[in-house]
């Protein structure tokens, strides 16, 4: 592969000859579209977004992002009307010469990635396009689909020829929830154009935002690149986690176990274990590269291995509160209080899109039905409605609760006055602690209290 890190002022005014001022579309304004256009945004470009929800295109014009990400209301109150704007379609005479992708790409339970919203965005594309455009597929998709699903959609419909009358990339989004701004400003971009024309024009918008872009050969190795970031981390936390499962078998602190393997011994980094990994990237990428590896003849048994494990853990909390509950005879009315339905706290985020709690609830409502639940950046409603728990403040759970379970490991939860929170309780009570983010010790001589988490147990 010939891979290239090329500082953003490379060929500049090469560069420029080629695009003088962007006007970009993008389609798609979720987590991935909407980061992206106000970062655009903020540095000059003229963006106008696209999206379909009407819920979602109300929000935003009246100020409001549909989701949580540090700094992105700021950004939407200081550039909307001005160079960020929201719409529920392409104007018939707009002036647009770059196109951004960034729709979902969901899997189905068999781990078959469905492409319809990248097609759907690909045929309006299309018929807009223009001689000189750039299009950018930013969604992350199976390897081989920019040049053999969303180039042969483009051609036919526009009935012009990419690498020749219009400029083709794929260009993946790499950034995490809770720090997408500040990623987008840092982070190197990686581009695959179908030419070097291509990567020039999409080099020229990126710089914009990123001091360095990568190029690499191609737009399969570009789409490559997404895939493994994320199922690479995927299976990092698998390691953890299975290693969590086998020191519960032999009775040892799998957290103290790993952080002195860990310390002072720079090849091993293993992470802390959790009751779950989720979100749409990792509990999904795996499965994409899963389905393209076996269209190319190999079967991953590694890969598959490692999300299997990390589906697995929220049934297994449930499956420790299931025994503590059968061995202190406590039944279907039995309390159980949860703490956290975000898919992540670290950074920060308010999407529930995949959460381990997801699947966690649905276990849990097969051993109590009296469920009740907090998160500091979750509503109430989305809760009460999606999850179909009652929710509740952090004091409110605690009392009188058989069960309290913590699912995430935000920062708030370790600042809480636990052994006032524990003594509300009603005793003998299971404090599942998924993060080990109390010290078991400290917690070991309170009576009626039973502290256990992901690989130790009480």
């Amino acid at each position: 592969m010939n891979l290239q890190v090329k500082n953003a002022n490379t060929g500049k005014r090469k560069i420029k000859t080629l695009i003088e001022e962007e006007n970009v579309c993008v389609l798609g304004l979720g987590y991935v579209g909407l980061t992206l256009a106000l970062t655009l945004a903020e540095v000059g470009v003229k963006v106008t977004g696209i999206d379909k929800n009407k819920s979602l295109l109300d929000t935003l014009n009246q100020g409001q992002c549909h989701f949580y990400e540090k700094g992105l209301d700021r950004l939407l109150k200081k550039f909307q009307g001005d160079t960020f704007e929201a719409a529920a379609q392409i104007p018939e005479d707009h002036s647009f010469n770059v196109f951004i992708v960034s729709v979902g790409t969901p899997v189905n339970e068999q781990g078959e990635p469905n492409l319809s919203f990248v097609e759907e965005s690909a045929n309006l594309i299309g018929r807009h396009l223009k001689p000189e455009s750039l299009v950018i597929l930013r969604s992350t998709v199976p390897v081989g689909t920019t040049r053999n699903v969303v180039k042969p959609i483009l051609e036919k419909i526009s009935g012009l020829r990419a690498g020749e009358d219009f400029s083709l990339v794929f260009a993946p989004e790499r950034t995490v929830e809770g720090s997408a701004l500040k990623e987008l400003r840092e982070l190197p971009q990686i581009i695959g154009g179908i030419d070097e024309k291509s990567f020039i024009k999409a080099s020229n918008l990126f710089r914009r935002t990123t001091p360095t872009v990568v190029n690499v050969s191609s737009l399969e190795s570009a789409e490559m690149v997404k895939i493994l970031d994320n199922t690479y981390r995927d299976l990092h936390f698998a390691i953890s986690n299975e290693i969590a499962l086998i020191c519960e078998k032999l009775n040892l602190d799998s957290v103290e176990c790993i952080r002195a393997a860990n310390l002072g011994y720079n090849r091993t980094n293993i992470p802390v274990p959790s009751p779950g990994v989720g979100g749409t990237c990792l509990s999904k990428d795996p499965y994409i590269l899963l389905d393209v590896t076996k269209k190319a003849g190999y079967v991953s048994e590694f890969i598959r291995a490692g999300r299997k494990i990390n589906e697995r853990m929220p049934v297994h909390v449930v499956e420790r509160v299931k025994e503590f509950f059968d061995k202190n005879g406590k039944g279907k009315n039995a309390k159980v209080f949860v703490m956290g339905f975000a898919f992540k706290a670290k950074p920060v985020t308010s999407d529930t899109r995949n959460s381990p709690t997801i699947p966690l609830v649905k276990e849990l409502k097969k051993v109590s039905s009296n469920l009740w639940g907090y998160d500091p950046q979750v509503s109430r409603e989305e809760i009460e409605t999606q999850f179909g728990v009652k929710y509740c403040s952090i004091e409110e759970g605690f009392k009188d609760a058989d069960c309290v379970i913590i699912m995430l490991n935000s920062d708030m939860y370790t600042e809480l006055d636990i052994f006032n929170l524990l003594s509300k309780t009603k005793k003998p009570v299971l404090f599942y602690d998924g993060w080990q983010l109390f010290k078991r010790g400290d917690l070991k001589n309170l009576p009626g209290v039973y502290h256990e988490g992901v690989g130790f147990g009480s």
